[in-house]
């Protein structure tokens, strides 16, 4: 197991890092490909590929010693200098037939039970020695701790195999992937269900289990789905509403996979989980690589873009970065700022002109540089105040200056550079940045692009439409839909048919979700008031017992790896009365998402307006990045705890107060 001296919680539970590793002191040897020799009666297996390493990169298997009497398998760690790495005692090699084979001895630079601090290198090697292993195994599995965080190393070959398992039922249609040269469709602007099935090999079973996808829609509507891999058909089936291109995301494995999605179509998506395994021994031994094998064979709408983004693109997309300092210096005045700008697109439109990437990668990447442009002219009085927060570490949010929008003269100049009302702008990486660009800014974006912009200015108009429907902060007042009915009915008789039909599925969905009963799951209806007002009137029914506040939204990813790595406590060893676990989460959470989350996670929930927000959040505690955390003592005095964001301050602290 790993850990760290000084580390976040939401960066402990961020995916892991591959990184490249060689041999140390205690341990030395050629690098290669698996081999197999015998040396006095010893079987003895050089670089055997492994088919499955989790949670991360941080052991590979240098050498196996097969003898009579033992098994002694030689690892390779590499890991941050002076942060600890962890062997359990317990650990064990295990066959097919599931006998568990107890450590038995060790050698090296690494005590099992105790905490090893890596070297200033952050490289060293070890050995672990087990029971013989029975006649004929072909691969075992090495367990070291049957917790989420045990290095576990699934299919270790001993037969010399020097590939990577393929996936063996792949539909010939599939096996050959579309031209390089074929560009990314035309956006389909039209909303209807549609279904993807992803498909895994037989046998996979052993290392994944559950397929998670998250879809990034239009207008901030995120959706976040799990699905269990049917046993029989190996597959996992999500069928979902969606409104013109979207994009998916999943984090089965180490290597996620990212989708481009059409409404109305079924994509079959087949996985090779295996692949990811060669990708961390290829760093750890570039001398001797393994074939890289396809991840990813996919059919559908936006087959081509979808096989090359996951197989050999999407790895490090270019980026305007706009909120960097960089770009963003507050410094600058609105001539120099946009010359910056226009000279960071140009640059980045060059290079990724020049690279070797198939063209509907090269055409995704490009339309994603549109989108950030757009978010960087519209937005640049609010990206030089951040810029300025960040440099001065400004927590209070204050800034000694007036930074104004960009005038029209000055936004106009993006006409120079690009067509920003080309809709397939949509295909591409934050196309959010395009809509809320436009719109959700102070620049004066209708005095440059008229009529042009219509599509963009009723794609906003939808969302505000929708936003006190699907966003009020007491979600069970049906008033509302009276309140704007006869507002929707005359946007859409003149919006731009896109708009009306996300208008259209965001209020069937809307309906659908009305009908279950979210005051189930720990709702609470938010009382009246601001500031320490309202946060004394949520807090004052559980004086007397421990309240841990947890800001977060929906949205927020480092706030759901927090809380997954916490609720196991509350069952466990925080598992008291004499706690509540109380959620604030705000209107930017769009309440259908948010009602599918707060059933999984054990509390009390409110859900503020964005008003209510920044008082409690903002100006109160001063709390500017989520999760955030403030404690609140059995006397009802409370207090904001930044240092709850590591993990262990956090459980040691609350079970100090019982």
């Amino acid at each position: 197991m790993i850990f760290t001296n000084q580390h976040r919680l939401f960066v402990a539970m961020a995916t892991t890092v591959i990184l490249g590793i060689g041999l140390a002191s205690c341990g030395a040897g050629r690098r290669g490909v698996a081999t197999v020799a015998k040396a006095n009666d010893a079987t003895v297996l050089e670089y055997p590929v492994v088919d499955f390493y989790r949670p991360g990169s941080t052991l590979d298997i240098r050498r196996i010693v097969l003898t009579d009497s033992s098994t002694t398998i030689h690892f390779s760690a590499k890991y941050r200098p002076k942060n600890w790495i962890f062997i359990d005692t317990a650990s064990y090699i295990m066959a097919k037939d599931g006998e568990k084979l107890r450590m038995t001895g060790h050698s090296g630079c690494l005590t099992p039970g105790k905490k090893y601090f890596m070297p200033e290198n952050g490289r060293d090697s070890f050995a672990l020695v087990f029971p013989p292993l029975p006649a004929g195994t072909e691969s075992i599995d090495f367990i070291e701790s049957e917790a989420k965080g045990g290095f576990k190393l699934f299919g270790i070959d001993l037969t010399g195999r020097k590939s990577v398992r393929q996936f063996q039922k792949l539909p010939d249609e599939l096996k050959t992937f579309p031209d390089r040269d074929t560009p990314l469709p035309d956006p389909q602007f039209t909303a209807g269900k549609t279904t993807v099935v992803f498909h895994y090999p037989e046998g996979s079973d052993r290392y994944v289990k559950s397929v998670n996808l998250i879809v990034n829609r239009l207008l901030q509507r995120r959706l976040e789905m799990e699905h269990e891999i049917d046993s029989l058909t190996h597959t996992a089936t999500f069928t979902f509403d969606i409104c013109g291109p979207s994009r998916a995301f999943t984090f089965t494995t180490k290597a996620d996979i990212f989708l481009l999605l059409t409404p109305g179509e079924t994509v079959n998506v087949y996985v090779n989980p295996f692949s990811d395994a060669v990708k961390v021994r290829n760093a750890h031994f570039p001398d001797h690589k393994l074939q890289t094998a396809p991840k990813v064979h996919a059919d559908g709408y936006y087959a081509a873009f979808n096989n090359y983004a996951n197989n050999e693109g999407l790895r490090k997309p270019p980026s305007m970065d706009v909120w960097n300092s960089d770009l963003a210096d507050y410094k600058a005045s609105d001539e120099e700022y946009v010359r910056k700008v226009k000279e960071k697109y140009r640059r980045l439109m060059s290079d990724i002109e020049s690279k070797d990437i198939p063209l509907s990668v090269k055409e995704y990447y490009e339309y994603q540089i549109k989108n950030e442009t757009v978010m960087a002219f519209g937005n640049a009085d609010r990206i030089r105040k951040w810029n300025y927060r960040i440099v001065h570490n400004a927590k209070d949010g204050n800034v000694p200056f007036k930074s104004s929008a960009l005038p029209p003269a000055l936004l106009s100049e993006i006409d120079s550079l690009f067509d920003m009302t080309d809709p397939r702008l949509l295909e591409g990486g934050n196309a959010e940045y395009l809509v809320y660009g436009v719109n959700d800014s102070n620049a004066d974006w209708k005095a440059v692009l008229g009529d042009r912009g219509k599509l963009l200015y009723d794609l906003k108009d939808a969302d505000l439409i929708y936003i006190p429907r699907i966003k009020a902060g007491n979600i069970k007042d049906e008033e509302l839909r009276e309140f704007i009915e006869e507002e929707l009915r005359e946007f859409t008789s003149h919006c731009h048919p896109f708009a009306a039909a996300i208008l259209e599925s965001m209020d069937s969905e809307l309906a659908e979700a009305r009908k279950a009963d979210i005051y189930k799951s720990g709702f609470k209806d938010t009382p009246e008031g601001s500031g320490d007002e309202l946060f004394d009137k949520i807090i004052a029914p559980y004086k007397g017992k421990i309240v841990l506040v947890d800001f977060w939204n929906t949205w927020c990813g480092p706030c759901a790896m927090a809380m997954n790595s916490i609720e196991p406590y509350k069952s466990g060893e925080l598992s008291s009365d004499e706690i509540v676990w109380l959620y604030i989460a705000n209107t930017t959470s769009p309440y259908v998402e948010y009602q599918k989350r707060i059933k999984e996670i054990k509390g009390v929930h409110y859900r503020l307006s964005q008003e209510q927000w920044n008082s409690i959040a903002h100006k109160k505690f001063k709390i500017y990045g989520i999760p955030a955390y403030v404690l609140v003592h059995k006397d009802g005095t409370y207090e904001f705890r930044e240092d709850f964001l590591f993990h262990d301050t956090l459980v040691s602290t609350l079970k100090s107060l019982l």
